[in-house]
C-alpha cells in the first residue's frame, strides 16, 4: 500500500470508526452522568408541569429550572455524540449492506432530530414563558416517546447486519435485538428500561467501532 493510499484508507476507513467508538463510549458516560444529576427535592413530572396539571411555587419553579437547564446541557451533549455514534455505524456496515448503513443512519439521525425538538419545548416552556396546556404536554410525550421508539429501530435495523465471526460483532447484534424487550418493558416500568440498554448498547457499539477497521466491518470479519 503507497503512502498517498495508506492515508486515504486511514481517513476514509480508520477515523470515522475511531471517532464514532470514542464517541459512543462517551455517550454512555454521559448517560450516566444524566442519571445521577441532583434533582430537585420534590416529586415532579415534565408533562404535568408542561400541562399545568403539577403546579410550581417560586422557589419549585427556580429549582426546576435549574435541573432542566443543567440536564438539556449534558442532554445536548450526549445527542452531539450520538451522531457520530450512527455515523460511525453506517460507515462500518455500508460495505456489507449500504441499505441498512443508510437506513441505520437516516433513522438515527432523525431520531436524534426528535430529541433536540422535546428538549426544545422544556427549553421554550422555560425560556419564553410559555402558559403550560395538555396540548403541549401531549406534544412533548409524543415527541419524546418516539426520539426513543427511532433509536430502538436504528439499533434492531443495525443488529441485523452486525453478524460475524468476531466477538465484539456478536456482542453487538446481542445488544442491538435486546431494544426490543427493552422498549416492551417500557409500558410497565416506563423509559428507565431503555435507559440503561442505552448504557449497555453504548458501551458495545463503542468496543465494535474500535477494532481494527478490518474486524469492525463486517463484511471483512
Amino acid at each position: 500500500m503507497t503512502d498517498s493510499s495508506s492515508e486515504h484508507y486511514i481517513l476514509v476507513n480508520l477515523m470515522p470508526k475511531t471517532l464514532s467508538g470514542i464517541a459512543s463510549l462517551l455517550a454512555a458516560v454521559t448517560l450516566c452522568v444524566l442519571a445521577f444529576l441532583p434533582r430537585p427535592d420534590f416529586p415532579f413530572a415534565h408533562a404535568d408541569i408542561l400541562s399545568g396539571e403539577q403546579l410550581l411555587s417560586s422557589a419549585q419553579r427556580e429549582a426546576y429550572s435549574a435541573y432542566v437547564r443543567l440536564n438539556l446541557a449534558f442532554d445536548s451533549v450526549y445527542l452531539l455524540l450520538q451522531i457520530l455514534v450512527w455515523c460511525g455505524l453506517g460507515a462500518a456496515l455500508a460495505r456489507k449492506s449500504p441499505l441498512t448503513a443508510v437506513l441505520v443512519l437516516l433513522v438515527g439521525t432523525c431520531g436524534v432530530s426528535l430529541d433536540f425538538a422535546e428538549n426544545s419545548i422544556r427549553w421554550g416552556f422555560l425560556t419564553l414563558g410559555s402558559q403550560p396546556s395538555a396540548t403541549l404536554a401531549a406534544v412533548w410525550s409524543a415527541i419524546y416517546a418516539m426520539s426513543f421508539w427511532l433509536m430502538v429501530i436504528a439499533a434492531v435495523v443495525a443488529a441485523s447486519a452486525c453478524w460475524a465471526p468476531r466477538l465484539l460483532a456478536r456482542w453487538s447484534v446481542v445488544a442491538g435485538l435486546l431494544a426490543i424487550p427493552a422498549a416492551a418493558l417500557t409500558f410497565s416500568v416506563g423509559f428507565k428500561s431503555l435507559f440503561f440498554w442505552m448504557i449497555a448498547w453504548h458501551l458495545v457499539i463503542g468496543l465494535f467501532l474500535l477494532q481494527s477497521p478490518d474486524e469492525a466491518d463486517p463484511a471483512t470479519a
